[in-house]
């Protein structure tokens, strides 16, 4: 999933959903491109980290 399906699927804003993603609070990018301006998230790495997020 790309960052814009991202941000509309968890309540974080852009600066909060990197600073997670820095201190590996939150899945990592995948790169879809050689050059590293394509990241997106594989959607199950994301609806766990929400469920765990609810469990907590």
């Amino acid at each position: 999933m790309r960052k814009k399906s991202l941000l509309a699927m968890v309540p974080l804003s852009p600066t909060t959903l990197w600073r997670l993603i820095q201190a590996g609070q939150f899945p990592s990018p995948i790169q879809l491109s050689d050059s590293g301006r394509c990241p997106a998230w594989r959607l199950g790495d994301v609806r766990h980290w929400l469920a765990a997020r609810q469990a907590a």
